[in-house]
């Protein structure tokens, strides 16, 4: 039996038959497609979350040793001005001021990184969304031309 006999014996079930299993692996494609888009999705958020808090525990780190040489200037400082007392009150009056703008420093560094924090997630999400509405646009797209490709080939087929 050649094509062209299976061909003109075709009565609608056979069409039917052949139509249907078309349209299981079209969605078989459309599946395998959308899981991958998917797993790479997935992987892309786990290692942008992972530079994050990679990030975060930097600036923290960074933060405790900004401390703790803070807290090593601060005693050498009382040490020396313990000798005289004009010179304590002189250094006294400089560290408070230090202190205050360290803390102001302090406070904004943290307040532009919490927003910048904050806003981050809200992003990267947009960002997600926008490149899934292409990835739908483009899927669907190709759907529409690989379908009309092979109905220009069946009808051409069927003449």
């Amino acid at each position: 039996m050649n094509f062209e006999n299976f061909v003109n014996q075709l009565n609608w079930k056979k069409l039917a038959v052949v139509a249907l299993l078309i349209m299981v692996f079209i969605f078989g494609i459309h599946e395998i497609v959308f899981w991958t888009f998917f797993h790479e999705t997935n992987q892309f958020v786990a290692e942008v979350n992972s530079e994050i808090l990679q990030q975060q525990k930097d600036i923290q780190k960074k933060i405790a040793d900004d401390d703790r040489e803070f807290e090593a200037r601060s005693k050498k400082m009382d040490a020396m001005a313990s000798n005289v007392e004009r010179q304590v009150d002189k250094f006294q009056a400089d560290v408070n001021e230090y202190l205050v703008k360290a803390e102001k420093e302090r406070e904004e560094r943290e307040k532009i990184f919490d927003k910048a924090f904050e806003e981050a997630p809200a992003k990267m999400w947009a960002e997600h969304r926008k490149f899934g509405a292409e990835m739908k646009k483009e899927f669907f797209r190709e759907s529409r031309d690989m379908q009309k490709e092979f109905s220009k080939k069946m009808a051409q087929k069927n003449k």
